[in-house]
């Protein structure tokens, strides 16, 4: 499966007017990197003026740079196709904000290192305190739902899949571009309340959802002739999936899709998917590396807490 090409650009206007509101919103034309990282920003331009520290006039230019691809419209150029064709895997502009957070972080350490102590600290627990209380009020905002209406795009897709609501909200799912996460193009449905239809069997085999958890959908799955047949999940490359029915493991026939022999009759499908020992040790990796740096940032700040801050 690959979601569709695009690049789509951030929206100054917007994007200001989000975060100086604390909204946080799904609208990549709203995507904005927040207060505290606008005022860091500033504060290190401010520093590569004023002080001649190793690489971060560098760091400055490469984050304008960055800033300045986010919000440039590509749509309006005249080889907006090649540049989509090569480039489109991105879709929205907004995600390369990344970079740019990531040099104003590296400036920020950089400029910390090369200015007085006692200035540095009180600049860091400042701006940790803010952006606490700022990203509080964007989550109370966003659960509430408080977004003025050019920014509310939240209203009506919360929903929950349930036996009656799945073809409604599957089919014709309120989220734009939902049907990216589904098999197929789909065919258009007669009934205006439906939409497009995803069909999850053959012409052989009817699929029916019955329940999910976090690893593994069954269905009831239903053949008119035992043969093989092609069943419309949508399947990911080098994802371990194991598939059972009637509770009796059997072998997926195709790489590229589900392709079961089936047989005629009713039968309780169960598609399950775990994470690999890869994804395990990622994942470890990654908790065991926050708990040492939390530990780390907690005890520096006790040590500030009870040590005074020395006279330079």
């Amino acid at each position: 499966m690959m979601p569709y090409k695009s690049l789509v650009n951030v929206e100054q206007g917007l994007a200001f007017g989000a975060m100086f509101k604390l909204i946080i919103t799904m609208l990549s034309t709203t995507w904005n990197v927040g207060i505290i990282t606008i005022l860091i920003f500033v504060w290190v331009i401010v520093q590569a003026f004023r002080k001649k520290i190793p690489y971060l006039r560098s760091l400055v230019i490469f984050s304008v740079v960055v800033y300045v691809l986010v919000i440039f419209p590509v749509n309006r150029l005249n080889n907006k196709e090649e540049l989509i064709r090569y480039f489109g895997f991105i879709q929205f502009q907004g995600r390369i904000l990344f970079f740019f957070v990531l040099s104003v972080l590296l400036a920020f350490i950089l400029c910390a290192k090369n200015i007085n102590s006692v200035t540095s600290k009180t600049i860091y627990f400042s701006m940790n305190i803010f952006l606490v209380i700022f990203a509080a009020i964007g989550i109370i905002n966003l659960e509430t739902n408080r977004q003025p209406e050019l920014y509310s795009d939240r209203s009506g897709i919360d929903f929950t899949l349930s036996n009656n609501s799945f073809n409604r909200n599957v089919y014709n799912s309120p989220i734009i571009s939902f049907e990216d996460y589904l098999p197929g193009r789909g065919t258009q449905s007669s009934d205006s309340q439906i939409g497009k239809i995803y069909k999850l069997g053959d012409s052989n085999t009817k699929l029916q959802w019955k329940k999910s958890n976090y690893n593994s959908t069954i269905f009831k799955l239903s053949a008119k002739q035992t043969k093989k047949s092609k069943l419309n999940l949508a399947f990911y490359k080098k994802i371990n999936y194991k598939i059972f029915i009637n509770g009796k493991r059997v072998r997926n026939l195709s790489n590229r899709r589900f392709l079961l022999l089936v047989h005629e009759g009713n039968s309780k499908l169960k598609v399950e998917s775990n994470p690999s020992l890869l994804t395990i040790s990622i994942f470890c990796i990654t908790v065991i590396a926050n708990v040492i740096v939390y530990a780390y940032v907690f005890t520096r700040v006790i040590n500030v807490i009870r040590i005074p801050y020395k006279k330079y």
